[in-house]
């Protein structure tokens, strides 16, 4: 795992050693509201986030097992000054304690995309301040 010693900007997107493969990027395409461009951006993002650990090829089944730990995540601008981050971040991990895949970080990010339904929004805006919402009803009774 790791960094191979290749930059970013020296890898073809598909070639064999390449980030991710056509179909890859093809299912992400298909599952996020993004397009390639997009989706190798997000990439370049998670891997500067930490690129000892992040390989510079995510082909196979790397982008579900390469997890980042929350205190890495919560560095990023977007969530840095955001009180509900660890929230956030646990609503969107596979394993509830906030430290995302690049599946994880691909979804989080597509939530949150201009382009996705209001009705997507909602579903995880309950789901993160659901808790909050809940709590206060209760103590207020």
């Amino acid at each position: 795992m790791g960094n191979t010693g290749s930059s970013l900007t020296d890898l073809n997107l598909f070639s064999k050693g390449g980030i991710f493969t056509r179909d890859q990027i093809d299912e992400y395409q298909d599952c996020t509201f993004f397009t390639r461009k997009d989706i190798i951006r997000l990439y370049k993002r998670f891997y500067a986030l930490n690129p000892i650990k992040v390989p510079t090829n995510m082909q196979g089944n790397r982008p579900a097992i390469i997890t980042l730990c929350f205190e890495e995540i919560e560095k990023m601008p977007e969530l840095r000054e955001n009180p509900f981050r660890r929230r956030i971040c646990q609503v969107f991990s596979d394993d509830g304690a906030g430290n995302l895949t690049f599946d994880d970080f691909l979804d989080m990010f597509s939530v949150f995309s201009e382009m996705a339904p209001l009705q997507l929004k909602l579903k995880y805006a309950f789901r993160i301040y659901g808790i909050v919402i809940f709590l206060c009803l209760f103590i207020s009774i």
